[in-house]
């Protein structure tokens, strides 16, 4: 089939509009010429994300913390866009938005001259933390959220040397324990918080600590010293769980 105009070539309306052929041939032909004469933008409408605006979207999850991973794009065969969300990497959940320290606990870290503080874990106090026998608070490997050690201190765990460090209880008073590193299995270990844990966890009235009870604990440094931060959490809502705790001493 010819298509023809008095003036230069039809227009896409024009085109449209004509007759459609009766041979197959000259229908696929019909088809492609319409096809490319159709404005690019129609044609990817067959998704409901356009790629230029999934783009435009990642470029401004740029500006948002490096601590969370950015998403990617796959497109299929069919020219559809999908954002594939990040991973989570060492068991932790996304978003990352720890909640802040109370004043109380701040002025007592400044009266103290603390620097360097850092939100250790957030989990859920499980049966093993709150018994008198074992005697300890678990800080599971994989719940860790930052580095908190220096490389001698790392290097002191390794050896299976302990470590004296402060704790401020929820209740501002301040102990002192001892951190160890408990290996379970290959690349599966824990520190530990040992030596008078149970007169921070017990009695009840002291610091309000039970099994279920979400608890954040955050270091900081004192002349160089290791210090911890105990804060429960009040709206019970934590990434810890019983299963990434370790058992019980045997």
């Amino acid at each position: 089939m010819k298509i023809s105009a008095c003036k230069g070539v039809l227009n896409e309306d024009q085109l449209l509009q004509t007759s459609r052929p009766e041979n197959r041939a000259e229908q696929r032909s019909f088809g492609a010429v319409v096809e490319r004469r159709r404005d690019p933008r129609e044609r990817e409408g067959r998704h409901s994300t356009p790629r230029r605006q999934v783009l435009t979207h990642l470029s401004l999850s740029k500006t948002t913390s490096k601590s969370l991973r950015e998403p990617s794009l796959r497109t299929t065969r069919r020219g559809r866009v999908h954002l594939i969300p990040p991973k989570p990497k060492n068991g932790e959940e996304f978003p990352r938005n720890p909640r802040e320290l109370p004043r109380r606990y701040m002025e007592k870290i400044q009266e103290m001259q603390g620097r360097d503080m850092t939100l250790v874990v957030e989990k859920t106090l499980t049966a093993t933390d709150m018994s008198r026998g074992q005697s300890r608070l678990s800080i599971p490997n994989k719940q860790i959220r930052q580095g908190f050690l220096s490389e001698e201190e790392i290097r002191m765990l390794d050896r299976k040397e302990g470590i004296k460090v402060s704790l401020i209880e929820p209740c501002l008073e301040v102990s002192q324990l001892q951190l160890k590193r408990w290996n379970y299995q290959s690349k599966i270990f824990s520190y530990v918080l040992t030596e008078r844990w149970n007169g921070v966890a017990h009695p009840y009235e002291r610091n309000e600590l039970m099994k279920d009870v979400v608890i954040q604990l955050w270091s900081f440094r004192v002349d160089g010293s290791l210090w911890f931060c105990l804060k429960r959490v009040e709206d019970h809502q934590g990434n810890g769980k019983d299963g990434c705790d370790l058992p019980p001493i045997s």
